[in-house]
């Protein structure tokens, strides 16, 4: 899985669009779908159930949340040390 494609699930995840999320991260729509597409290939699940009233997390969606969440927190945190580090 690829961190970038985590980004995407996690804008995806809180926006409820492909559209809003591509916005907030500066993609194209497109490209966002695309994110999405290769994440549930790599996890051989599907994350979200697209419907006329946007993105919706699955159940296997919601169980991966908290641990992409979990990855941005860590991230951050490494990025607040290196800045720490001369």
């Amino acid at each position: 899985m690829d961190w970038n494609d985590a980004k995407v699930f996690s804008a995806v995840a809180s926006s409820g669009s492909l559209s809003a999320a591509a916005r907030q991260l500066g993609m194209s729509q497109p490209t966002v779908g695309r994110h999405i597409e290769a994440m549930e290939q790599a996890l051989n699940s599907r994350l979200f159930d697209r419907g006329p009233r946007g993105y919706s997390l699955t159940e296997s969606g919601r169980d991966l949340l908290p641990h992409i969440y979990e990855m941005e927190r860590a991230a951050k945190a490494v990025l607040d040390h290196r800045g720490g580090c001369r």
